[in-house]
């Protein structure tokens, strides 16, 4: 009985080391595709910049342009509060 009981623990040792290696090659792949992912994206950036770069101009040309709208309202409203301050 002991000796059936030391191969089972031998034998599950052996899975489990192939288990371990099997967890490890599959994550070492996702890490490569991940990586791999990047790397194409990188490139695409790189071959075509302007495209990219435009879509960054147009969301801080909107972001400019809320700005440029708070700032007339502020001064709309001090201008017209000066103005306009003894009629009422």
């Amino acid at each position: 009985m002991f000796l059936f009981s030391l191969e089972d623990k031998e034998s599950n040792g052996y899975e489990r080391e192939e288990l371990a290696i099997k967890r490890q090659k599959g994550f070492y792949s996702i890490v490569r595709q991940r990586f791999m992912q990047n790397v194409l994206l990188r490139k695409d950036y790189l071959s075509h910049p302007m495209e990219h770069f435009g879509f960054f101009v147009k969301k801080l040309w909107v972001v400019l342009e809320i700005l440029l709208l708070v700032v007339m309202l502020f001064l709309w409203r001090a201008l017209s509060s000066f103005l306009f301050e003894g009629t009422g």
